[in-house]
């Protein structure tokens, strides 16, 4: 859990910075430098998240740190906004076609990280957008889909003031009625794991309690293919 948390958050910084940014034109993963020792590979072609279209790939490369450091802050000198986030370091560039992000941590041999660029031509593929339900008056944290071989996925993470109790209920009743058939589940004092499946597609919930107790925690994944 602690995992997928982390990985959202890391997207939280990037999501912020582009407020500021007009990507009303095209860009591709062409116009983004990488350096020649670079070993990148494709992560997510095409991801949204909170409503941003973006494609990622991961590097590794045996330079430290402070050699990409200084390679981008060379390429979009003056341009660029750079961030510590725990142990990595985001260098963030923007222009009016599009936006930029470098993220870049200490590997056992060099370093790694990701390369993700907001791209509008990178879409979910013309398909539907997933229906996630979810419980009246929740609060919508996090949003993130993707599309990738035909499988359309979507992660929400919400919260609600309503029990965990209710909560369960809710979903009990309302994947029903979506004809999602329960599977499997797992239960602790904190919180709940449920498997779904309509035929080939997965509904992943997990319903937690907030550390102060006040709130219930909602993460569903969604895979439908």
């Amino acid at each position: 859990m602690k995992t997928v948390h982390r990985y959202l958050l890391t997207l939280v910084f990037f999501a912020g910075s582009l407020s500021a940014a007009i990507t009303s034109a095209s860009c591709d993963t062409d116009d983004f430098p990488v350096m020649d020792e670079m070993r990148i590979t494709m992560l997510a072609p095409s991801m949204n998240f909170n409503g941003l279209n973006m494609s990622i790939r991961e590097f590794t490369i045996e330079d430290d740190v402070e050699s990409i450091r200084a390679f981008y802050n060379q390429q979009w000198e003056g341009e660029l906004v750079e961030n510590l986030l725990g142990d990595t370091l985001q260098i963030a560039h923007h222009t009016d076609d599009c936006s930029m992000l470098v993220q870049i941590m200490v590997a056992t041999e060099g370093s790694a990280g990701r390369l993700v660029i907001n791209n509008p031509e990178f879409n979910l593929g013309g398909g539907e957008a997933l229906s996630v339900p979810t419980p009246e008056g929740a609060i919508i944290a996090y949003d993130m889909r993707n599309n990738d071989g035909g499988k359309n996925a979507a992660t929400i993470l919400a919260t609600t003031f309503q029990s965990r109790a209710e909560v369960e209920a809710f979903y009990k009743q309302e994947l029903a009625h979506l004809r999602w058939v329960y599977e499997r589940s797992m239960n602790t004092p904190g919180g709940s794991a449920s498997l779904y499946r309509k035929g080939n597609d997965e509904f992943n919930l997990v319903i937690m309690n907030t550390e102060d107790q006040r709130q219930t925690q909602i993460l569903i994944n969604m895979v439908e293919q």
